[in-house]
């Protein structure tokens, strides 16, 4: 976990020293009126505060390993003795609830198995850990360092016509297509088109830009008797914005945002929330190994994104991918030293096509290779799950070790 957070750090400095001042024509050897950083820049030095989630992370694998009556076969949220130990060393903010230093607070749900890092905005797991009792191995299986840095597709437009989202990132936490989270509820995530004026004397300004779920706050209900994080999506708070969003607006709610964060009230959602659509809810419960998920009063085709890593420092340190398999039972995901991830679809809810096939070949055969392609990136697979009807559906999420099983 320090590794994880060391390469964090790292991976998002190699960029830091650009700005938009051009190397070229007139412009070179400038020194006076440099330009501002470039937006990307922004977004990586944002994303940095990733690196104390795996900090915090490395407390709780400590914890894991010596648990004693304390946590033997308990499940937490937002308490219990990995919080005490956080805030004695001065990690998670003073609450030892803000574990990637955003303004938005972190749920916690954890047991000696198993940790659920879960974000309000989004209201979805940004991180997922997995501790092996037999041999104290502790690994990440879900979240990544990769950049918030992205070009995509305008939805009805050209399948080339693919606009750019490298600014304009506030929250930790934004949806991306090399993030997807556990249970991320895409349709409501989605990027949304808007006007960028840009300062750089190369490219046309103002020019057609993508921005992420920076706004996508749900109101957060934290039961520690259960314990359950239930997150609920709506009602949209402050004003909303018109179909194409500019810059003038999402500055405005930035300080709008700001400032209802600073004085938050329990029960509602803080600052700005640009929301649209009905309401609806979903639960995130642990049982040792077992992350189960649950919606209810969802719309017709809800569908909901879930990726994985089978151990992400093996994969960023020695190129050790997962191997995917299963059926429409179940999509199964086998990483380095036979370390598993299986998600399970229940009543109400199917795996997408793209998630019954398990290579680029197959996805071309069967017509879904876009689809294929988008959900496996460089070291994550995902998988989405979709409610055709409607109204309520779960799914599960297990974790296993191969007897023997080393590495992480």
């Amino acid at each position: 976990m320090v590794d994880l957070a060391w390469m964090t750090f790292l991976a998002l400095h190699h960029e830091m020293m650009w700005n938009k001042e051009p190397l070229e024509g007139g412009f070179v050897n400038r020194r006076c009126g440099v330009i501002s950083p470039e937006d990307f820049v922004v977004a990586a030095s944002i994303q940095l505060r990733n690196a104390h989630v795996y900090l915090a992370a490395a407390v709780w694998a400590g914890w894991a390993r010596t648990a004693g009556a304390d946590g033997a076969d308990r499940t937490f949220v937002n308490g219990g003795p990995l919080l005490d130990q956080l805030r004695a060393a001065g990690l998670g903010g003073p609450d030892g609830l803000h574990w990637d230093r955003d303004l938005l607070p972190t749920d916690v749900l954890y047991n000696r198995d198993t940790l659920a890092v879960l974000d309000r905005n989004g209201g979805r797991v940004t991180h997922l850990f997995a501790a092996d009792r037999r041999t104290g191995r502790a690994a990440c299986v879900s979240g990544t360092p990769k950049t918030f840095q992205w070009t995509g597709p305008v939805p009805g437009r050209p399948p080339l016509d693919w606009l750019t989202s490298d600014g304009g990132v506030l929250e930790n936490t934004v949806l991306t297509p090399n993030h997807l989270y556990v249970g991320s509820d895409l349709r409501q995530a989605a990027a949304r088109v808007g006007l960028r004026v840009e300062d750089r004397p190369r490219q046309p300004s103002p020019r057609e830009w993508l921005y992420p779920d920076t706004f996508d706050e749900y109101v957060a209900d934290v039961d520690p008797a259960e314990p359950v994080v239930r997150y609920t999506y709506g009602p949209a708070v402050g004003p909303q914005p018109a179909e194409t969003v500019d810059d003038a607006t999402f500055a405005a709610a930035c300080a709008l945002d700001r400032a209802g964060k600073a004085a938050p009230v329990p029960g509602q959602a803080t600052g700005v929330v640009w929301h649209d659509g009905p309401a609806f809810t979903k639960e995130f419960r642990l049982r040792g190994a077992r992350l189960d998920v649950r919606y209810a009063d969802v719309p017709a085709g809800h569908l909901v994104g879930n990726e994985f890593c089978a151990d992400v420092r093996a994969a960023l340190t020695t190129g050790a991918f997962q191997s995917r398999g299963g059926d429409a039972g179940a999509f199964r995901l086998t990483g380095p030293g036979g370390l598993h991830v299986t998600l399970t679809p229940g009543p109400g809810c199917r795996i997408t096509a793209p998630g019954l096939v398990h290579d680029l070949d197959a996805a071309v055969a069967a017509g879904v290779a876009e689809d294929w392609l988008r959900l496996h990136r460089v070291l994550t697979d995902a998988v989405e799950v979709v409610c055709p009807d409607g109204g309520a559906f779960g799914y599960t999420v297990d974790i296993g070790f191969a007897a023997g099983s080393t590495g992480g």
